[in-house]
């Protein structure tokens, strides 16, 4: 017959046990009992009250590290070993019959130390080892898995195999085979490995060789100090530098603002302005290429800025001899006789004129230029506006006559070219002359009114108020400040409004409607109807970003997607609640036997299957049992439950 091993728990301050292949119960002497036994009670000064063999007399007093030896060679040292352990055996540990063999498990006698598992070890302050062969070598320091090393003060090992330096004071490293090597390192992921002081490697892989370094991502590496390698693969080979990917992986950065500061980083926005900057048809090309500039100078063409100025500067030189030489010629008029210049006379007692504005020019008694590039003409005569010409003052007007009539865009017209343009405009000129503008009404009655500040109205009776508003089409009415009405009876009354279509109306500010009719009463919208009206919007391009519209497309897959998920977590709950019923197995009250107990339940079209064990202690004062149930797929539900009989 099988031999039975009891312990009995300590549970007073001097405790007592007596531990071998058939114990009695506790506080029964070695000799009284005659068995092959150890009897072991902690008394006070270290020393531990010990008998052992069949004819022990009495308990003689053994110094503990004696104690432990004698321990170790008994036949019941493995019992002993977790005896000797400053915390005393609980009923909610439970450890494997199948351990590593090896050194037992030791907890120094350093303040808190503790160490669980076989072979574990902790040594120092607070050290805390969890886990088959972990060891927690030195104060504050925490090992928690099978194998792991927490060797540096105040350093964190969590995995299989993961591991911090002896010198690594504060590292962590979590993970399989994940190690810190130095100190202030943090080692994340499946074999990360942080090896420079202060480093940081996250992710499966990563790994930091240098000194404050990053490597963020799976199987990153960082060989230079300062360095950042962000996203699986980059490598970090340059001193405070950011890489976000290798020299065959790279990765564009996105969604990144502009930069303000001499130090930042610009995005292709930046570029671009530049690019047009240099002008010259320079550009950004769709796959980021810079399209360089075409200057043409003299005759040549440059690809470049550098050989465009180069050759500028070339002509500007020979200009400045020129004009050096002409400055010589006007000296000496000035310095001449005061006889008239020839082909250049002016008569007036008038102060001189004044050029202040930058490359200005004033000519005429008191003239004055003070804008950049401005150009003042005759007696009086004030140009203020920069690129502007003026030929008198306020109050000072005069005409320019014998104006050729112009040709190009940009050239002044006459009075008879602008009476021309106008005659085709009113109804004196067929309606068929012009095909490019038509207009039909009785100007007398029906005139358009612009009474904002560069307001525009065109058609009979419309009204454009509003600063920098536009009224287009009979009738149209656009009162708010950069309004904008066009059709028939549009009416935009908002700021910033726009109603486009026939008897559309933009009331409130910044809303558009659209379409004959439409009603926009709510700021910042759009309408495309009104109420008892509404349309519909058609071909709908998928949207892309957050503030895109939808189509129905996107709708209706968004729709069945939700509806999958919906049903996948009913069926998912319906299988749980049909787990969870079959596990309410009634554990019958056996002392000392084992049962096995199975359960099915239904719910809503589900079944389940679960099946029990439970276990009776020999007294029938505790029980341990565990349950599995499943209703198919990832339904399985695993249980395990103890029970403590109190009292009588």
């Amino acid at each position: 017959m099988k031999k039975k091993r009891y312990v009995t728990r300590a549970r007073d301050k001097y405790a007592s046990v007596v531990a071998s292949q058939r114990s009695a119960r506790r506080g029964t002497s070695a000799r009284k009992a005659r068995l092959a036994a150890l009897a072991l009670g902690i008394g006070t000064a270290s020393l531990v009250h010990a008998a052992s063999a069949d004819d022990a007399t009495e308990t003689d007093l053994v110094p503990l590290p004696v104690m432990r030896q004698l321990l170790a060679q008994s036949s019941a040292r493995p019992l002993g070993a977790s005896l000797l352990a400053a915390a005393p055996v609980t009923d909610y540990i439970a450890v494997s019959s199948n351990t590593t063999p090896g050194a037992p498990t030791h907890a120094s006698d350093d303040l808190n130390a503790m160490a669980v598992g076989p072979t574990s070890a902790a040594t120092g302050i607070n050290a805390t080892a969890v886990g088959a062969g972990a060891f927690a070598a030195r104060s504050y320091s925490t090992a928690v898995g099978a194998g792991a090393g927490a060797l540096g003060l105040r350093t964190t090992t969590i995995g299989t195999s993961a591991t911090t330096g002896f010198e690594a004071d504060g590292a962590v490293a979590i993970g399989y085979l994940a190690r810190g090597d130095t100190a202030g390192t943090l080692a994340l992921g499946s074999g990360a490995t942080a090896s420079g002081v202060q480093s940081v490697a996250m992710g499966s892989n990563a790994t930091t060789f240098t000194d404050a370094s990053l490597a963020l991502g799976a199987d990153t590496l960082v060989t230079a100090a300062g360095g950042i390698a962000l996203g699986a693969n980059s490598i970090g080979d340059r001193q405070n530098a950011v890489s976000v990917g290798n020299a065959g992986l790279q990765r564009q950065i996105i969604n990144m603002a502009a930069g303000t500061s001499d130090t930042d980083g610009v995005n292709v926005a930046q570029l671009k302005g530049l690019a047009v900057a240099f002008g010259g048809g320079a550009s950004v090309k769709p796959d980021g290429t810079v399209s360089p500039p075409t200057y043409g100078i003299g005759g040549n063409v440059y690809r470049n800025v550098g050989d465009a100025l180069a050759n500028l500067d070339g002509r500007v030189n020979a200009n400045t001899v020129r004009l050096d030489n002409l400055t010589n010629v006007v000296n000496n008029i000035s310095g001449a006789s005061t006889g008239p210049i020839r082909y250049f006379h002016a008569n007036s007692a008038l102060s001189d004129a004044a050029a202040t504005g930058r490359e200005a020019v004033a000519i005429g008694g008191n003239a004055r230029a003070s804008a950049a590039n401005s150009v003042a003409l005759g007696a009086d005569s004030v140009a203020d506006r920069d690129n502007a010409v003026s030929v008198g003052s306020v109050g000072l007007e005069r005409q320019i006559m014998n104006v050729a009539a112009g040709t190009a865009d940009t050239d002044a017209v006459n009075l008879g070219q602008l009476n021309s343009a106008l005659s085709q405009i009113v109804n004196e000129q067929p309606r068929t002359a012009s095909p490019f503008v038509i207009v039909n009404g009785n100007a007398a009655s029906e005139a358009a009114q612009a009474n904002g500040t560069h307001a525009a109205a065109l058609g009979a009776n419309a009204s454009a108020n509003g600063a920098a508003a536009l009224a287009l089409g009979a009738n149209a009415s656009a009162n708010g400040d950069t309004a904008s009405a066009i059709g028939a009876q549009a009416v935009a009354k908002g700021n910033q409004t726009s109603a486009f279509g026939w008897n559309s109306v933009a009331s409130a500010d910044g809303a558009v409607a659209l379409g004959a009719g439409s009603i926009a009463d709510r700021a910042n919208t759009v309408s495309v109807g009104s109420a008892g009206a509404e349309r519909q919007i058609a071909n709908v391009a998928p949207g892309t970003h957050g503030t895109d519209a939808v189509n129905l497309d996107q709708l209706n897959a968004a729709f069945n997607q939700t509806s999958q998920a919906l049903n996948d977590l009913d069926r998912s709950t319906r299988k749980g609640i049909a787990s969870a019923s079959a596990l309410q197995i009634v554990t019958p009250y056996l002392p000392g036997r084992t049962t096995l107990n199975a359960g099915v339940a239904a719910y809503r079209g589900q079944a389940a299957l679960a099946i029990g064990v439970s276990r009776w202690s020999e007294k029938g004062t505790f029980n341990v049992n565990a349950g599995v149930a499943s209703a198919g797929s990832n339904s399985t539900i695993v249980r395990a439950g103890i029970g403590i009989v109190i009292g009588d």
